[in-house]
């Protein structure tokens, strides 16, 4: 069985709230944390076309980036349009979590996906909002049961830098031990001094997901009592809104409009800047990134992507010589839809629970153009 707080956890591990910007309302929204879910429906954000197919879907809960409830409410009026999708939501016994900008700012969240969905590489932050809080864990591992406990380490988390997943370090050893009445040992026997092979294990972890890789280890660790330890790494690296990158070989700003229009299924753009001039260097921000025109220009940019740019930004980047392009706030951010399906998907296929996770199909952008 799933509850609420489960599904929350997952979506903590991955982008915890403390990594959101100040006063973002994120988090489980609407409902209760202790109400079981059978279906979750990942979207965008909770639209009547959303809450329909959720209803039709027979699901309990709904995993968004827009917060519903981003201002708060002073009643709850059938005759106000949101005020009445909030009190359906209720009345279905639908619940509401939201990852914003914790899933902009998290390493691997929204950023990161349009960056490798537009084939940017390597990338660095655009904007930083703070730092990583890691630790360094270590345990000891009979030499055959090694490769299962790494994967149990990074599938909750551990080993995550920059680009790079699953890194560890290993080092081969001696454990010994003596089994004391009372104990179940996996290899040896009661009273006997026991000589194994072992490999020491060490990778890295945010100080907010040490106990589920703790638990992780202890899963996939066939000793009774296996030896785990954390200390506080000297390392600590930036994270934040936006990324900068390049293409292996530069591309004119007509190609890239084409990349992104092909990309992120968008027929038409707005664009900013000269159709033939070579880019080398491209920054990006999902959602609203006019705000970090001023960035991405410091950054040495020559184009930035991102959505909802307004009139005098793009004077600000046309003065500045850098190109732009409007993806628009729904296209640059659904890539989320996806990415967060899959990952709850894994999430209860590695606990061995069931959970029937679904990308909304209803979900469309606001605007048509005609």
């Amino acid at each position: 069985m799933v509850v609420v707080k489960q599904v929350a956890s997952w979506m903590e591990a991955w982008a915890p709230r403390w990594m959101a910007m100040q006063d973002d309302p994120v988090g489980l929204g609407i409902g209760d944390p202790q109400a079981t879910v059978e279906t979750v429906l990942v979207a965008l954000e909770v639209t009547p076309a959303v809450l329909e197919e959720a209803v039709a879907q027979h699901a309990q809960l709904i995993v968004t980036h827009h917060a519903p409830l981003f201002h708060r409410l002073a009643s709850l009026n059938e005759a106000d349009a949101h005020q009445r999708l909030i009190r359906r939501l209720v009345e279905n016994g639908i619940h509401v979590y939201n990852a914003h900008t914790n899933l902009d700012i998290a390493p691997g969240g929204i950023n990161d996906l349009l960056a490798q969905r537009l084939g940017l590489q390597p990338t660095q932050l655009l904007a930083p909002t703070g730092h990583l809080r890691l630790l360094k864990v270590v345990t000891f591992v009979p030499s055959q049961a090694a490769e299962a406990v790494r994967m149990a380490m990074a599938e909750a988390g551990a080993g995550f830098m920059g680009a790079y997943s699953h890194t560890t370090f290993t080092a081969s050893g001696t454990g010994r031990f003596l089994p004391t009445e009372g104990a179940h040992p996996a290899i040896g026997t009661v009273g006997r001094l026991e000589e194994v092979p072992e490999e020491r294990i060490e990778s890295i972890v945010r100080t907010d997901q040490a106990q589920a890789v703790e638990k992780a280890i202890r899963r996939a660790h066939p000793y009774e009592e296996p030896a785990i330890d954390f200390f506080e790494e000297a390392f600590s690296p930036e994270i934040g809104l936006g990324r900068v990158g390049s293409t292996p070989e530069p591309l004119t700003l007509a190609e890239w409009v084409d990349r992104v229009r092909e990309r992120l299924n968008l027929a038409h753009l707005a664009v900013c800047g000269e159709l033939e001039r070579p880019i080398h260097r491209v920054a990006l921000c999902g959602g609203s990134g006019g705000s970090l025109i001023g960035d991405a220009i410091a950054a040495g940019a020559d184009l930035f992507i991102t959505g909802d740019i307004n009139h005098h930004a793009a004077w600000e980047a046309n003065e500045a010589g850098m190109a732009l392009i409007d993806a628009t706030h729904y296209a640059t951010e659904q890539v989320m839809v996806e990415a967060v399906t899959t990952y709850l998907r894994r999430c209860a296929k590695q606990e061995g629970l069931t959970l029937r996770v679904e990308p909304a199909q209803s979900a469309v952008p606001p605007f048509s153009m005609i």
